[in-house]
């Protein structure tokens, strides 16, 4: 599973709704990609 952008706008930043994305994705990929050793995140500070 390969995600491209999580884009969360300004009214809802801050309320922890990418964690609960990312947590998502992350359960996902680890169901449907067993033995996957790496799963790389990457963060934007403009994002926050």
């Amino acid at each position: 599973m390969w995600v491209v952008s999580v884009s969360i706008t300004k009214k809802y930043r801050g309320k922890g709704y990418e964690s609960i994305l990312m947590d998502e994705v992350l359960k996902e990929t680890k169901k449907k990609l067993k033995g996957l050793k790496i799963i790389y995140l990457e963060h934007f500070s403009e994002n926050v």
